[in-house]
């Protein structure tokens, strides 16, 4: 037969548990609020932070809008009076976005962590996951000088251009880890950053060779 005092100083333990967790939840909520209330009113002049969105991965401009991307997903500001946005009807869910570009064709793609959209003029086109599509979560997106779209993802770098996505490998079997964000410079040179642990680093393409620097 159990003993009715010692279920009750479990049941008593178990609520204290759960009480203190609670306590210390609040006080971190409270914590961050403070931070951000005090943020806010020490802002130098002619600055002001604009939340939402609470954090920021990435950004791009868009005429009068301000496309923003993070771990809240894609969140569309204005310019000028810094409100949100709501999302244009028939938006795809969007977890993590990690990278924002807008090609020549004022298309917005949208890079995050499961997989790769674009949108223009009302209409929202979900590119990955897709058929034939290389990769499904999407780390970087650029359009580069010539209006192909690369895209970074794990273990995996893609183009696309007309109407095709191919891969794009170093020789001999060597890999990139992951590419977290993309960049070519005036000379037509790819950058790529890599955050891998241990394997990550800055890598350089010129469309002949590659070079890796890591310290």
């Amino acid at each position: 037969m159990k003993d009715p005092s010692k279920t009750r100083r479990h049941v008593t333990s178990a609520i204290q548990i759960v009480a203190g967790a609670a306590l210390i939840i609040g006080l971190i909520i409270v914590l961050q609020f403070v931070t951000a209330l005090i943020q806010e009113q020490n802002v130098p002049e002619g600055w002001s932070i604009i939340r939402p969105p609470g954090e920021v991965s990435a950004l791009v401009i868009d005429g009068d809008i301000v496309w923003t991307g993070g771990k809240d997903g894609l969140i569309p500001v204005n310019r000028t009076s810094g409100i949100q946005l709501p999302l244009p009807r028939g938006s795809p869910p969007f977890s993590h976005v990690r990278s924002l570009a807008i090609d020549r064709q004022g298309w917005l793609w949208v890079a995050h962590d499961g997989g790769l959209v674009k949108y223009r003029n009302e209409t929202w086109v979900v590119v990955s996951p897709g058929t034939g599509i290389p990769f499904t979560g999407a780390q970087a997106v650029l359009e580069d000088q010539e209006g192909a779209i690369w895209v970074g993802g794990e273990q995996v770098l893609a183009t696309y251009g007309n109407d095709t996505w191919q891969t794009v490998e170093p020789p001999g079997g060597w890999h990139i880890p992951s590419v977290d964000t993309l960049y070519q410079d005036r000379e037509g040179v790819f950058w790529m950053g890599s955050v891998a642990p241990n394997t990550g680093g800055l890598y350089r393409f010129d469309a002949h060779s590659w070079t890796l620097f890591s310290i």
